[in-house]
């Protein structure tokens, strides 16, 4: 259960440094923020899904890094990508193993899919216009 705050924490931290990143940089970065902000709320409620699912969302991060070091090149230093893949990776386990710790305290599996496919969502809805 410690880790699933330690994990809490670590996702409120990524969403404030989205939010001090798009007021400082590009405004457009600020919907980013979202996913860690709610999947730290969910890991609070104990959605064994939030963690899982900030987990894949930073492995996707870290495959789009390694597709953008293969197309392009070293546009930066080698050890700039070790240590970006590096904390990636932690991130990665850090959420996964944290998803674990709540599957085995018997917390609740999440309900988001039913809420993210259901008609009265805008993006997803099945009806015919």
């Amino acid at each position: 259960m410690r880790l699933a705050k330690i994990a809490s924490i670590v996702a409120f931290v990524m969403a404030g440094l989205l939010v001090w990143g798009a007021l400082t940089g590009p405004i457009i970065l600020l919907p980013a923020a979202l996913v860690p902000l709610l999947a730290g709320i969910g890991i609070l409620r104990k959605r064994v899904w939030s963690a899982y699912g900030l987990s894949l969302y930073a492995a996707a991060q870290l495959f789009v890094l390694l597709l953008l070091f293969l197309r392009y090149g070293a546009g930066a230093t080698l050890a700039v990508i070790v240590a970006q893949i590096a904390l990636i990776a932690i991130l990665v386990s850090l959420f996964f193993f944290a998803g674990r710790s709540l599957a085995r305290t018997g917390a609740a599996r999440g309900r988001g899919s039913r809420l993210l496919f259901s008609p009265r969502f805008p993006c997803f809805s099945f009806r015919r216009l």
